[in-house]
């Protein structure tokens, strides 16, 4: 049992009191409270990002009326009491027994395949020509897929991970091992024979970890020479890997909120979607292993790595010329000829990048994230904020309602 179908056992001892009353004849009672009841399947994984589907489904659907029942796979049961309806991961096993109970069903996994219910998915497909847009927008140029066995959703981000690099001309390979996807011995022959500087989108954040692990392995300094993006964004998975791993940001609260949603509105007898839904991801949540732009030059590779690791202190040009020994014209003039930018607008991008991740993982206040990324003025911070993001920084975090925070 998951840890999140764990934290809800006492709501199973208070149902199995209920069944027990039942016995005993208060069977009306019984009847109307399972009626007002969703079972929610949280699987046995246990991750983050399934937790984080799973919280904002509780919160949904008792806010509409219904008592959430927590539990990893579909209960056992002849049917002859039903729930109001089920939402979560449906695996193959369960697909039969739960036709069998006439009741809404909502599904929230694509690692088999289809199944005959309402699904609400992530966009697996754009999951994966973002990782490869935040790769090339670094200057890698050489990209490689990893992918998990033939999982539906591995198969569809490579299919748009492969898209996005033919659209930019990008070198593109697809990795096939046979097997051991989240080993990291199995990527440690393909890791030999890339040619640096290179990056990697993997299909979820355990075989990026694999892959981190992997490239510490046989010496790829990452993300100099490997970058690395998974997807998923499961917070533990990229905090806990060898180098802090970068991910795609799939907003499970997005889609718990909207598996919830469509369940009240199927069991009140709306009508079923045509096709799954997709809920865009949020982006890329950027970590250490792909936090650098592509460079063979140790030097530009050093002072990148300074400007990020100094960007609350405000660092600006000046400074970067001053450490590094060199008049602030040859350091534009070095950064133009290796990556094709100044050095102020890579700042600017990374400043931007740091407070991006400050507003959407962070309480802080715009103030406070302003500070964080080296700015005393607000103002100016909005500026260049709205300049490089396309929005104000409030904007950016509450996209549904743009309320100041």
């Amino acid at each position: 049992m998951s840890q999140t179908a764990m934290r809800h056992e006492t709501s199973l001892r208070v149902v199995d009191a209920k069944k027990h009353r039942c016995q005993c004849g208060d069977s009306g009672v019984y009847e109307l409270e399972m009626a007002r009841t969703v079972v929610i399947l949280c699987g046995t994984s246990g991750s983050s990002y399934l937790n984080a589907i799973v919280t904002r489904a509780i919160g949904v659907t008792r806010a509409a009326g219904y008592r959430p029942f927590i539990r990893a796979t579909v209960p056992p049961g002849d049917g002859r009491h039903p729930v109001a309806g089920y939402m979560g991961i449906v695996l193959p096993g369960e697909v039969e027994p739960l036709l069998a109970r006439r009741v809404p069903v909502v599904n929230v996994s694509q690692s088999h395949g289809p199944v005959p219910f309402p699904s609400v998915l992530p966009d697996n497909r754009l999951a994966g020509r973002l990782a490869v847009h935040h790769l090339v927008e670094r200057h890698y140029v050489t990209l490689y897929f990893a992918p998990r066995a033939s999982l539906t959703y591995s198969v569809l981000r490579g299919e748009g991970a492969r898209d996005a690099a033919g659209r930019t001309g990008c070198r593109f390979e697809a990795w096939q091992p046979e097997a051991g996807w989240t080993e990291p011995e199995t990527w440690e022959p393909f890791l030999k024979r890339i040619a640096p500087p290179a990056g990697v989108v993997a299909a979820d954040d355990t075989v990026a970890s694999a892959i981190l692990e992997a490239a510490v392995s046989v010496r790829l300094r990452v993300p100099e020479q490997l970058a690395v993006v998974g997807i998923t964004n499961d917070i533990i998975a990229c905090e806990t890997a060898a180098v802090p791993l970068s991910s795609v940001d799939l907003d499970p609260e997005e889609i718990g909120d909207r598996a919830a949603r469509l369940l009240v509105r199927l069991i009140k007898g709306r009508r079923e979607p045509k096709q799954p839904v997709l809920v865009p991801p949020r982006g890329v949540v950027v970590r250490v292993s792909s936090d650098a732009f592509a460079t063979n030059d140790r030097m530009v590779a050093a002072i990148l790595r300074h400007a990020r690791e100094n960007l609350a202190e405000g660092v600006s040009v000046n400074d970067l010329a001053r450490k590094f020994n060199m008049s602030r014209r040859h350091l534009n003039r070095m950064f133009v000829a290796r990556l094709g930018m100044a050095p102020l607008s890579i700042l600017q991008r990374l400043t931007i990048e740091r407070a991006k991740q400050l507003l959407i993982h962070s309480g802080l206040s715009i103030s406070e994230v302003a500070a964080q990324c080296g700015y005393d003025s607000p103002s100016r911070f909005g500026v260049l904020f709205r300049r490089i993001a396309g929005a104000t920084p409030s904007r950016f975090r509450n996209p549904k309602t743009g309320g100041a925070t």
